[in-house]
């Protein structure tokens, strides 16, 4: 996969393309701020790798920011939880999300 130019991507990076190009996001817990304003800017419909860790990161980004997680997910089609059951809570976050 391509990298960004003059963009630092930790491990674990993927990229959200969008009409002004491409952006490089990392999947650590302290990007979930960013993921939160992409999302709700590109409206992707898919995302990989999510797994507790980051769904409660998610959930922090949305009350520091005061976003609403439903609207921040309701573009995603899928999203693949990193090889662990999907919790009670990350469920609530994730409408649609199957039994």
């Amino acid at each position: 996969m391509p990298r960004v130019p003059n963009h630092p991507s930790p491990p674990g990076w993927t990229l959200a393309q969008g009409g002004s190009g491409l952006e490089s996001l990392g999947m650590q817990p302290d990007e979930m701020e960013r993921f939160c304003e992409l999302s709700l800017r590109f409206r992707p419909t898919a995302v990989y790798n999510f797994g507790s860790v980051l769904i409660n990161a998610v959930h922090e980004a949305c009350t520091r920011r005061r976003f609403d997680p439903r609207d921040v997910f309701a573009s995603y089609k899928g999203v693949t939880f990193a090889g662990e059951p999907l919790s009670p809570r990350a469920r609530a976050l994730t409408p649609g999300a199957a039994p």
